[in-house]
């Protein structure tokens, strides 16, 4: 395991998603998420990779959008997209291994890309994970799992794991456990409207320092309100979920709107813009590209950022949520693109308000947000 998820964290959560994640940008009277006026294809084939027989059923798909589709039965797949930037495209079946492509989309103007799997089969050896077998231990690890991989904001009382029986535990030490999933878990979150399914490719956590990691790939999926009044209060739950977000902050610092955005932050001076001989090194060593669509800052120390909430309360009206955005390695570079995108997600921690936002708050990334 590298070093980096060996990392732990006290009521932090490192942003676990495959290497691009997407916010929103604001143009006008509207926050867009790279969007196109035209779409780009997204086609391939994906093969058995020992006996090179087409795999029906595929679930292809942008990680953290709405944007995928499924193989045929010739192993073939294609959807269309209006989003642009840098994104994982994911290849998940249950059984096999899971693949994971780094794509960008409308480079140089293309409308098409092209991209073939091979997928290699998961072969299970017994004893290879001790699995809990009491019922009362199982219990304790999944309230901890739900409660950390959930969460517990006022979402998350409408967020649940349709098929929990599937997760299991490794619990060898007592004051930590690990959880697995052989396929992937589906949560319906009855708050915001989506169907989030999830192929969890990590998830560790030590129940007496109460710290831990997890990493997972994911897809979002529209639900379909029962009436007007429920698409209405998904539409202003998402909206509560972006305001003042990790996401909604770093959209607005790459925009150089920040104050104008609502956000506050001390030690101004932590995050500027990279230099030219920063970004030489980093390209150099990392393998940064040069025209990737990101700006590059140096974030050197810990950041406090501040966010004021309107509450719509008779005696509060306004609430001021405080977080704070952490560098994993000291005088390290953060991509940003347009979008709110890190071009590492993990190369920052959260604490404070945004480390208790969860699965049951996280929203697509080619959500629009209306202002």
């Amino acid at each position: 395991m590298s070093s980096f998820k060996k990392m732990r964290i006290h009521y932090v959560i490192y942003i676990t998603i495959a290497l691009i994640s997407v916010s929103n940008s604001a143009i006008a009277q509207e926050i867009k998420i790279g969007v196109i006026s035209d779409e780009i294809t997204i086609q391939g084939r994906v093969l058995d990779a020992s006996d090179k027989t087409p795999i029906v059923g595929v679930n292809v798909y942008l990680n953290n959008t709405t944007v995928g589709g499924t193989t045929n039965k010739n192993g073939y797949y294609s959807f269309k997209t209006t989003l642009t930037g840098a994104y994982s495209l994911i290849f998940s079946f249950i059984g096999y291994s899971k693949q994971a492509y780094a794509v960008q989309l409308g480079k140089n103007g293309s409308k098409s890309i092209k991209v073939d799997a091979q997928l290699k089969e998961l072969i299970y050896e017994a004893g290879e994970v001790t699995v809990t077998g009491d019922n009362r231990k199982w219990r304790r690890n999944f309230t901890a799992f739900s409660r950390n991989f959930i969460g517990e904001s006022d979402f998350a009382d409408l967020t649940g794991i349709e098929n929990f029986t599937v997760i299991e535990f490794n619990d060898e030490n007592r004051n930590e456990f690990q959880a697995f999933s052989k396929e992937p878990l589906v949560i319906m979150n009855r708050a915001l409207g989506y169907k989030v399914v999830v192929d969890l490719e990590e998830f560790e956590w030590n129940l007496r320092r109460r710290t831990g990691y997890y990493y997972t790939y994911q897809r979002f999926e529209e639900l379909e309100p029962e009436n007007d009044a429920e698409r209405q209060i998904w539409d202003e739950n998402r909206k509560k979920a972006y305001r003042g977000s990790l996401k909604h902050f770093l959209h607005s610092v790459y925009h150089d709107k920040v104050y104008s955005e609502g956000f506050t932050y001390r030690q101004t001076r932590s995050l500027r813009k990279a230099e030219l001989q920063e970004l030489t090194y980093h390209r150099t060593v990392k393998g940064i590209p040069e025209n990737s669509g990101f700006v590059f800052y140096n974030l050197s120390r810990p950041i406090s950022v501040m966010y004021t909430i309107d509450t719509n309360d008779l005696l509060t009206s306004r609430r001021v949520e405080e977080s704070a955005m952490n560098p994993l390695r000291n005088n390290d570079i953060i991509g940003i693109d347009q979008h709110g995108n890190l071009y590492d997600p993990l190369s920052v921690q959260v604490a404070g308000a945004w480390s208790f936002y969860r699965i049951a708050d996280q929203l697509p990334f080619d959500y629009v947000y209306q202002k």
